[in-house]
């Protein structure tokens, strides 16, 4: 049945990714494998809209206003977009431009949508799907107790709003919050729903249209990327398993189509010259732009960093071609467009530094894994955070970075390749803290985060890597080869890459592979078995049956016994919905009372005030008698640092006064506040 409640959100969340933003494109008259790739980007803004507009005008948000939300901001745009289109496909590659094994540009293309399809939810439904103990099993990590109960709050308060409290970028907790909405399935199960479709639907196709817009020319390196866009681990397999940050690996999904529109708008202009095509363009650029900023907005930063030596090179190309005339002053100029660029470029990053929204980042310590010789070697083996070396598509990316060095026109996309190892590197090492912030401050300093970033490179760059080698390959058997036999080696060479980049080549020890242990590392992670996890299998039957008792009263608790999850995952009303409190100073003092004497309930007046005022009718204990010494069971970070903070909740026995036990099993324990 769970199954089942999986396929049904699944439609749901497709359906909310890519319905809203293809309607938009088919009124400008858009081929669809652009509209298929620019879709999310387009539908994450118009969710982002809707969610900010809603609460303005005091309506209550669910699946039902959001989606009549987004009909009436599609509305609008469309017909503006029909005051000013004119009767000409946008962005309409030429027929002949794209061609796969002599096939037309409409067969190529889909050829490649549905290869980037199927390995994507292959792969998806191989190592991330088989690995997790059901549809609604999540990673019971610090990060998700916020994720899981943000959610729900969503579903619950109706302000699904990035400005709800301060600003948060709640694109991704949206469209979860849209999925459970519609459904009625709890929030875990939604963001497995949610992350599938990012990881391993919209990031393949983004990544795939990337590619098509830079190597249009080269048909099997295009082809090449469908089978690379999800073979590197660092992104978005690490991300499932790391935070987790699942806004952050929304918004790396996404931003490949971004930059893929960019660099069409420039390419369009050198190309044609500025026309409406472009301005249609550009707006749906900026469109893009503003989703990445509600999905996460290091995104940017992200796209900066890939898109850097494009504009330089770029810069340098134009300015040569109209005022360059002799050979020597072209250089010249090519020279002083390059260096004038990257220095707009530098000054900009450095004023977006500059900013409090950036500057509060910079207090982050980010993880300091390796010394700088190390970080470089993992980089360079493409393990980066972890301990799996993918040799194979080194030795890809390497050959792309050869071919680079003889056709300058991909030479830029290396030098983003090292640009984002150098971040990686500084990030994930001792560097000197100035330089740090500046550089990897953006992202939190965070290795994880960064080396996420450093894919996007490496996919083309190997994917160019597997076309140089079948070039040179057709070419010394040319002798009688003919068409169809190319054809056959071509699909061949394809299939030797997809089995080389994911099958572990050793059945004995899968786990020494890269998938074979991120594989390992995804079953651990959403297990609910007492090793790997702090809410165990047992403690979710228990409050189960502590669900049918309470109801939706108000249940005290102590976050780090697994019970944070527990209002988003079970629908438990329960007080403390966060694992730490991140300022005493401005907690309410009801909260400070309950934390630290709430087993003085009978003899402290205060407390029982305290009681009254939050209106609460349970105490729970999933880990009665537990100390921060106790190694016996995995617990959250924060407990072994600020056990002491809940002094008030945890001694409480069935022998303190005020308090009744209904419900024990094991450690666990239910009370009833006699009072109440």
């Amino acid at each position: 049945m769970l199954w089942f409640d999986f396929g049904l959100a699944l439609a749901v969340c497709l359906s909310a990714l890519y319905v809203p933003g293809l309607i938009l494109m088919a009124s400008m008259r858009m081929n669809i494998f652009p509209s298929l790739a620019l879709a999310p980007a387009v539908s994450c803004f118009l969710m982002s809209a809707a969610c900010v507009l809603l609460p303005m005008f005091g309506v209550f948000a669910d699946w039902v206003s959001v989606s009549l939300a987004i009909v009436g901001l599609l509305v609008l745009f469309v017909l503006a977009g029909y005051l000013f289109r004119k009767k000409t496909r946008l962005n309409d590659w030429p027929k002949d431009s794209f061609s796969l094994f002599g096939l037309s540009c409409r067969t190529s293309r889909g050829i490649v949508l549905a290869l980037a399809l199927c390995v994507g939810v292959g792969t998806g439904a191989a190592f991330f799907l088989t690995a997790i103990q059901a549809p609604d099993s999540f990673f019971q990590a610090f990060d998700n107790g916020h994720h899981i109960n943000g959610i729900a709050l969503f579903v619950d308060l109706g302000n699904w709003s990035s400005f709800g409290g301060g600003f948060y970028p709640s694109c991704w907790q949206a469209y979860a919050a849209f999925v459970s909405s519609c459904t009625g399935v709890a929030a875990p199960l939604a963001i497995n729903v949610v992350n599938f479709c990012f990881s391993f639907i919209v990031f393949p196709v983004s990544m795939v249209f990337l590619s098509y817009v830079l190597f249009s020319d080269k048909p099997f390196a295009v082809l090449a990327s469908c089978v690379l866009a999800t073979a590197f681990v660092a992104f978005p397999w690490r991300l499932l398993v790391f935070g987790p940050i699942y806004p952050n690996l929304a918004a790396l999904a996404v931003t490949p189509s971004a930059i893929a529109l960019f660099v069409d708008i420039l390419n369009r202009i050198e190309a044609k010259g500025f026309d409406s095509h472009i301005v249609v363009g550009i707006v749906l650029f900026v469109f893009s732009a503003v989703a990445l900023f509600f999905l996460q907005p290091n995104s940017i930063f992200t796209s900066v960093v890939f898109l850097a030596f494009f504009c330089c090179s770029y810069a340098a190309r134009i300015v040569c071609n109209r005022f360059g005339a002799s050979s020597g002053k072209a250089a010249l100029l090519r020279v002083a467009a390059f260096v004038t660029c990257f220095v707009a470029i530098v000054a900009i990053w450095l004023v977006l530094h500059n900013t409090s929204f950036v500057q509060n980042l910079f207090g982050e310590p980010g993880y300091l894994l390796f010394g700088k010789a190390e970080a470089v070697k993992h980089a360079i083996a493409l393990s980066f955070t972890s301990n799996n070396p993918q040799y194979f598509l080194v030795l890809l990316c390497v050959v792309g970075v050869v071919y680079s060095l003889f056709n300058r026109k991909y030479f830029w996309i290396t030098a983003s390749c090292v640009l984002s190892m150098i971040l990686f590197v500084v990030s994930v090492s001792d560097f000197n803290e100035a330089v740090r912030n500046y550089l990897t401050g953006a992202w939190y300093h965070d290795a994880f985060r960064l080396a996420a970033n450093a894919v996007l490179p490496c996919v083309l760059l190997a994917s160019l890597g597997v076309f140089a080698i079948a070039d040179l390959l057709v070419s010394g058997f040319k002798l009688g080869m003919k068409k169809q036999l190319c054809n056959v080696f071509g699909c061949a060479l394809l299939l030797l890459v997809l089995l080389l980049a994911y099958i572990p080549l050793d059945s004995k020890y899968p786990e020494s592979s890269a998938f074979g242990s991120i594989r390992s590392e995804i079953s651990k992670a959403y297990s609910t078995n007492q090793a790997y996890c702090i809410l165990t299998k047992e403690e979710i039957s228990f409050s189960e049956k502590v669900k049918e008792i309470v109801g939706d009263d108000l249940v005290i608790n102590v976050p780090d016994d697994g019970s944070v999850f527990l209002y988003g995952a079970e629908d438990i009303n329960v007080y403390y919905q966060t694992t730490r409190i991140w300022d005493p100073s401005s907690e309410d003092w009801e909260s400070a009372a309950l934390r630290l004497r709430l087993d003085e309930f009978d003899s402290d007046s205060e407390v029982r005030n305290a009681v009254e005022e939050t209106g609460a009718s349970y105490v729970l204990l999933l880990d009665e008698g537990a100390t921060a010494d106790d190694q016996s069971q995995a617990w959250f970070f924060t407990w072994r640092w600020y056990a002491d903070w809940w002094d008030g909740i945890t001694s409480i026995t069935e022998d303190t006064p005020g308090f009744e036990l209904i419900l024990s099993d094991g450690d666990m324990r239910l009370y009833r506040i006699e009072s109440a």
